[in-house]
């Protein structure tokens, strides 16, 4: 018994430890078997990491995708008593077509 043991261990950790040396794993036409996908670069590291950094100077990709970028805002053309104006003279189904639009959770 013993000496299976040592064989099998080696085998379940060959097949536990592949996953993580692929790049990605694909599942094959939804079935239980799994293809791994390996890519070795052939940059190095630093010189992605300058290719990056020239892309987003140039403006190709950019700076950081954590954050959605500011809408670009535009100062309003109406003064404050025609936009009270407005909103007064506004009717019942403009107000709920316009709650409907911008707040329909509210």
């Amino acid at each position: 018994m013993s000496r299976l043991a040592l064989p099998f261990a080696a085998l379940l950790l060959a097949v536990s430890s592949a996953p993580a040396l692929a790049d990605e794993v694909r599942f094959v036409n939804n079935e239980i078997g799994e293809q791994l996908v390996v890519s070795p670069g052939t940059l190095t590291r630093e010189a992605v990491i300058a290719e990056l950094r020239d892309a987003q100077r140039r403006g190709e990709i950019a700076a950081s995708y954590e954050f959605a970028p500011p809408t670009r805002m535009t100062p309003s053309t109406l003064t404050r008593e025609q936009v009270r104006r407005e909103a007064a003279t506004m009717s019942d189904a403009e107000r709920n077509a316009r709650r409907v639009l911008y707040a329909p959770n509210a």
